[in-house]
């Protein structure tokens, strides 16, 4: 029986990784908001909330995805027929 992605080490890591980055990248977008004036009356309790959810977003997604095998295929760029083929 194959080991799933769930049950690897690597896994739990790098998803470690992702939602951190994913909390952070929250967190900046929200405090450059409120720096340019397009948001208004925040404090750090609203921001740390927009982080946490962005986070539990991130965990959430990336378990329900887990193991895909066979992810949506990338459609090849149309060719140019001006330009040289390799």
């Amino acid at each position: 029986m194959a080991k799933t992605a769930l049950l690897t080490k690597e896994f739990w890591i790098d998803l470690g990784i992702r939602t951190v980055k994913t909390a952070a990248q929250a967190a900046v977008a929200v405090m450059t908001g409120v720096q340019t004036g397009i948001l208004k009356d925040v404090d750090f309790s609203v921001v740390a909330q927009v982080a946490g959810y962005a986070a539990i977003v991130c965990v959430l997604w990336n378990i329900s995805t887990a193991g895909d095998a066979n992810p949506a295929p990338v459609p090849a760029p149309p060719q140019n027929p001006e330009l040289p083929q390799e």
